[in-house]
């Protein structure tokens, strides 16, 4: 008789138990529309989903996208409540160094995406209504319920998942750097953000080694997150523009070449930090990482600790 693999179904139940209670902690935060409640609300939903999809293998396909649909409703839900919360702390952070008209820009700018913020609360409410319901415990519970065993072995199944992960990244990155086109940018800017959230996933496998790799791959990352909001600024000043009095309208262009010049400054930071992080040492680095973990599949006692 084929032996289970007992790590990958326990993995699976620990895991995803402690991203949905860590996504419950943030209920009251959100619900109190602190900026980084709100933020740490679709952090979690998405480490929620990605939990799931790494265990795709185990769970009913019906069932798991049913799950995760419900999830990705609280992430949308969020997303543009956060989105207008850094944009609008961004601007404050910049008007301390304008006087004139580009002051006058930016708090036009400011009012305008205040009125479009409190536009927003009713779409938290309903993304926080989608988790603080009994029909969500009940598709919870229907997915354990409905867990199978595998016979496929968990570690080995974690390092193809992370190196498959890092090679997309690598092959965004390559492509960025031949085409230099933002839309190429922000496609490698999503790579980061799934190998980074698959990589918490496994973390327990690896130990250390990985703790220091997601600590490398989130310094990279930082400032390409960074430049995206300034990006997503830059359309909203855009927009702030065509209905702005003569004296704000007078500061737009200030505004906004403050805007990219501090742009260019996250690009040239991200590419520096990129550069080394996908240079050929590292790549062969990495590579080697995903296959060394420190686990071992189903042995005796085996057991991850699901932080």
């Amino acid at each position: 008789m084929a032996k289970h693999c007992v790590l990958a179904e326990r993995s699976a139940r620990q895991i995803l138990k402690a991203r949905v209670k860590a996504l419950r902690a943030q209920i009251e935060p959100a619900r109190a529309e602190v900026c980084d409640g709100i933020h740490d609300m679709r952090v979690a939903s998405r480490r929620v989903r990605v939990a799931v999809s790494e265990h795709a293998f185990l769970f009913p396909q019906a069932r798991r996208r049913r799950f995760q649909r419900r999830v990705r409703r609280i992430t949308r839900a969020l997303g543009k409540a956060r989105e207008l919360d850094v944009v609008i702390d961004v601007l404050q952070r910049l008007r301390k160094d304008f006087h004139g008209p580009p002051r006058y820009a930016v708090n036009h700018v400011v009012r305008r995406l205040r009125a479009e913020r409190d536009q927003q609360s009713r779409n938290v409410a309903r993304g926080l209504g989608d988790l603080d319901t009994h029909k969500f415990d009940r598709r919870l519970l229907r997915l354990f319920e409905a867990l199978s065993p595998t016979q496929d072995c968990y570690v080995k199944h974690a390092a193809r998942r992370l190196r498959r992960r890092y090679q997309n990244l690598a092959d965004h990155y390559d492509v960025w750097r031949k085409s230099g086109a933002e839309p190429d940018l922000h496609a490698l800017r999503i790579e980061y953000k799934k190998l980074r959230y698959a990589c918490e996933v496994y973390a327990a496998l690896y130990g250390k080694a990985m703790t220091a790799f997601i600590e490398r791959l989130k310094d990279t990352q930082t400032a390409l997150g960074d430049w995206n909001d300034l990006r997503v600024l830059r359309g909203y000043i855009e927009q702030a523009a065509r209905d702005a009095p003569p004296r704000a309208r007078e500061g737009m262009n200030g505004l906004l070449d403050a805007v990219d010049g501090r742009a260019r400054g996250l690009l040239e930071q991200f590419a520096c930090g990129a550069r080394t992080f996908f240079a050929p040492a590292e790549r062969k680095k990495t590579r080697r990482l995903f296959v060394k973990q420190e686990a071992r599949c189903c042995q005796k006692g085996a057991m991850l600790d699901a932080h």
